[in-house]
């Protein structure tokens, strides 16, 4: 089905139930089933062959509404599939007596009959898209649907989408080209972008959100260039939500150099995002004022030194899209401590130049390293500075706790090479041969004059 919502649906989440009353049964007391699409501007065409659906049907007891059940429906979870012009599946009758259909596309979940209430997923935290396609929206968004009270040789069931969709169009105004890789989505602490929710059938209200996360990443995989002043497309499904008075969403694009675009957006009012909406942005790519860089060395490259070998030669490994350095006489080795925290540990660092360890920092032409963060122990004794070329920069920063980690921190304008000059981490023991261990690196650039 070519649509931006296609489903992971649940079992009877309904948004609105529609009423009819009841009509003549047919002469073969057939039951036939259409299903509409939601009017709204997230959808796009219509369903395709092979696209199933579920179906449940209560019927009335005189004249009361009936209830819908975890079995012992008139209907229960039928499967219907659609063929191009119809759709088909067990052929099924009807009684003389009205009923209530339930559907959802495509699959089914367990239902909390005594609550009228079922669970449904709106979005991720983490999604997909594959080049400029809305197709993963397909796998965010359930759509279900409701009518009552009737009695047909046709039931029509209009469908209703539980998610919102945001369509970032990216336009590259650099003169070279470039790739997207990701797009963050972080809304302020306490708002729901996406989750499990427990939706009331009857009026398709959510409640209850659990796996809740105010933050979205799209990681785009296969995607092409894109030429000066081209555009590219990105979609995020959304979960119903409010954003309150002033408050603000931040976007994070990155490209496939690791370059990352940070933009903002603020909300003088009060602002509803609404399920079926589709939310239009566009964000232009400039030469970024600030690069920020994370190299975790919790994890490493396959090919990394488990254990101490001697070093000849400086060594690249690439962390996070960017190839860095390494370099220690006595070697190096990706290892374990205490609570299994993972580090990179630097064997019998010495108090000379020649007996130093060295971490060759990532170059980004055109940017200039302005500030450094060191992850590792505190209680290391060892002295750290950035060369560059004939720059020495001492790291008197101080030390202070970031969550579990410890870090060493110096804001300094600190110019990266631009040609054949390397820049690199100098670690030094301070007076006598120490092993120095390092959980990871922070960096930040600012854009050269």
């Amino acid at each position: 089905m070519k649509r931006y919502i296609t489903i992971i649906a649940v079992l009877a989440a309904l948004i609105s139930c529609q009423k009819e009353g009841p009509a003549d049964v047919p002469g073969d007391n057939q039951i036939v089933f259409e299903f509409g699409l939601p009017a709204t501007k997230a959808t796009a065409e219509n369903f395709e062959v092979g696209d199933k659906v579920s179906v449940w049907a209560v019927e009335y007891a005189a004249e009361e509404a009936p209830e819908l059940q975890v079995g012992g429906n008139f209907l229960n979870n039928e499967l219907l599939t659609y063929d191009g012009s119809k759709w088909t599946g067990r052929t099924m009758y009807w009684s003389t007596k009205p009923c209530d259909f339930y559907a959802v596309y495509p699959t089914s979940a367990e239902v909390d009959a005594a609550n009228l209430s079922a669970q449904i997923t709106i979005g991720a935290a983490t999604q997909t898209q594959d080049g400029d396609s809305p197709a993963h929206i397909a796998q965010l968004d359930p759509l279900t649907g409701c009518v009552k009270n009737i009695l047909p040789n046709s039931v029509s069931i209009p469908m209703h989408h539980s998610a919102a969709v945001m369509a970032i169009n990216v336009v590259n105004n650099l003169t070279a080209t470039l790739g997207i890789k990701s797009l963050d989505i972080i809304a302020d602490d306490g708002i729901t972008l996406c989750g499990t929710y427990d939706i009331d059938i009857a009026s398709g209200e959510l409640s209850n959100p659990t796996n809740a996360s105010n933050t979205i990443t799209v990681n785009v995989e296969n995607s092409d260039a894109i030429s000066q002043d081209g555009t590219f497309k990105i979609y995020a499904a959304i979960a119903p939500c409010t954003l309150p008075e002033n408050s603000t969403l931040e976007f994070v694009i990155t490209d496939t150099n690791n370059i990352q675009y940070e933009f903002s957006k603020t909300f003088a009012a009060e602002f509803n995002i609404v399920a079926g909406d589709l939310l239009s942005t566009s964000f232009n790519l400039s030469a970024s004022e600030t690069i920020t860089y994370t190299a975790d060395f919790a994890s490493v490259p396959a090919e990394f030194p488990t254990s101490a070998t001697a070093q000849t030669e400086t060594k690249f490994y690439t962390f996070n899209g960017r190839n860095i350095g390494f370099y220690n006489a006595n070697g190096y080795a990706h290892s374990s401590g205490v609570d299994d925290v993972k580090y990179i540990i630097f064997y019998r660092v010495g108090t000379t130049d020649a007996t130093s360890a060295k971490i060759y920092i990532p170059k980004i032409t055109g940017y200039k390293l302005s500030s450094l963060i060191v992850y590792g122990d505190a209680k290391q004794k060892h002295r750290l500075s950035v060369i560059n070329g004939s720059t020495t920069v001492e790291l008197k920063g101080s030390l202070s706790n970031n969550v579990t980690n410890k870090l060493l921190t110096k804001d300094t304008e600190i110019s990266l090479a631009e040609s054949s000059d390397v820049t690199y981490l100098k670690i030094y023991a301070a007076s006598s041969t120490l092993d120095y261990k390092c959980e990871g690196l922070s960096l930040k650039y600012t854009k050269s004059e």
